[in-house]
């Protein structure tokens, strides 16, 4: 047998190249054999793929068209940045607003690309960051009017210094 790394490879190199023969018979239409051929920057085959045949036949087959890589990307991110052929990413194009459809996403692919890009650590420090700024808020917010009754007190105490003929307004 060969390993799975180099099968791995051999199925990305298929898909690349364009040679759908060679990617049916190291994948048999297997979904597991076709998602774990990414590369060391998540890519799936969609992503490294500009064969509208072999694109067919991955999205047959149930690999994701909206699957980020590590920089946010979906395929069609890639393909559109390749300017690759009208009808690669017309395929692409629809099949992308099927899976957002059909999981009622609206805007939400966004946020995941955005959360993609930060990767889980950062979001985490971001998540915390967002919950230390309302927390703080809240805090300020709650001790805000004991602090303008002493302001006002203040105030009173000025009214005092003034001469009793001023107009507190024009100063």
């Amino acid at each position: 047998g060969h390993s799975e790394a180099g099968d791995a490879e051999r199925i990305r190199r298929a898909a690349v190249a364009g040679n759908l023969a060679a990617l049916r018979r190291l994948t048999g239409g297997r979904l597991e054999a076709l998602r774990q051929a990414t590369d060391s920057h998540g890519n799936s085959l969609l992503h490294c793929s500009g064969h509208l045949d072999v694109i067919d036949y991955l999205l047959d087959c149930g690999l994701p068209p909206t699957a980020v890589n590590c920089f946010g990307d979906r395929p069609i991110d890639l393909a559109r940045r390749k300017g690759l052929p009208d009808e690669v990413l017309d395929r692409l194009n629809k099949a992308t607003a099927a899976v957002d459809d059909s999981a009622g996403v609206s805007g939400g692919s966004e946020w995941r690309r955005f959360g993609a890009t930060l990767g889980p650590v950062r979001l985490v420090f971001l998540a915390a960051l967002l919950l230390l700024l309302s927390g703080l808020t809240a805090f300020l917010l709650a001790n805000s009017s004991e602090s303008l009754t002493q302001l006002e007190d203040q105030g009173d105490f000025a009214d005092e210094l003034l001469p009793f003929d001023a107009d507190v307004d024009y100063l």
